[in-house]
C-alpha cells in the first residue's frame, strides 16, 4: 500500500524516556498552558480523522445518485457533520505542528446511476454511524486532556442525534428489519 501510494502514515512523534505525570497540568487542557498530545490521542485522533474521510467520500457518492430527497437530504447533513468534525480534529494537530492533512485517495466518479438502493446505502450510513459513536466513546475514554474530552463528547451527541435520526427515517420508509432479541420473560410467565 505504501508503494502504491494508498496507506497514510499516521504523524509520528520521537521516543522519549519514560516519565511519570507530576502535575495536574496533564489533565488541563482549556486554559492556560496546555501540555502537547500524548501518543495515544494523536493515534485516536488519526483514527477519527481517517474514519470521517472515508465516510464522507462514500456519502458524497451517495448523494449523487440518492433517489428519494429526504435521503439525499441526510446524506448531504451527513457530509457537513463530517467536514465539521473534521476541522475540529485537524486543528489539534495542527496545535502540536502535526500533519493534519489526509490526501484524499477516494476517486468518485460523476455517475448518477445508483449501483444500490437508497434503502442500502441508508442502511450503510446508518451502520457506520454507529461505528463512529463507538469511536468518539473510545476516544473520550483514552484521552485525559479536559479540552479533548469536551470536543469528543460534543461529537459523540451530535453523532448519535444523527444516527437517531437515521434510525427513524428507516423506520418511517419500512426499511429498518427487527433484530432478535430476549424473549420478554414477564408476558411469558403471565401466559400472554
Amino acid at each position: 500500500m505504501l508503494n502504491k501510494g494508498l496507506y497514510i502514515r499516521p504523524p509520528v512523534i520521537p521516543p522519549t524516556e519514560q516519565g511519570y505525570v507530576h502535575r495536574e497540568r496533564f489533565l488541563a487542557g482549556f486554559f492556560g498552558d496546555k501540555r502537547p498530545l500524548s501518543g495515544v490521542e494523536i493515534s485516536q485522533v488519526f483514527a477519527n480523522l481517517q474514519f470521517n474521510s472515508i465516510k464522507t467520500a462514500l456519502v458524497t457518492g451517495f448523494i449523487q445518485v440518492a433517489r428519494t430527497d429526504e435521503v439525499r437530504d441526510y446524506f448531504l447533513r451527513c457530509k457537513m457533520i463530517n467536514i465539521k468534525q473534521t476541522t475540529i480534529l485537524s486543528k489539534l494537530l495542527v496545535q502540536d505542528d502535526l500533519p493534519a492533512t489526509l490526501p484524499s485517495q477516494f476517486h468518485i466518479t460523476k455517475s448518477t446511476v445508483p449501483p444500490f438502493s437508497d434503502k442500502l446505502m441508508l442502511f450503510h450510513v446508518s451502520n457506520l454511524s454507529s461505528a463512529k459513536v463507538r469511536n468518539w466513546g473510545d476516544s473520550l475514554a483514552v484521552s485525559p486532556r479536559h479540552d479533548l474530552g469536551a470536543d469528543y463528547e460534543r461529537n459523540l451527541k451530535e453523532t448519535m442525534k444523527f444516527a437517531d435520526d437515521g434510525a427513524k427515517l428507516l423506520i418511517e420508509r419500512g426499511w429498518m428489519e427487527q433484530p432478535p432479541q430476549a424473549p420478554e420473560r414477564e408476558k411469558l410467565r403471565a401466559g400472554e
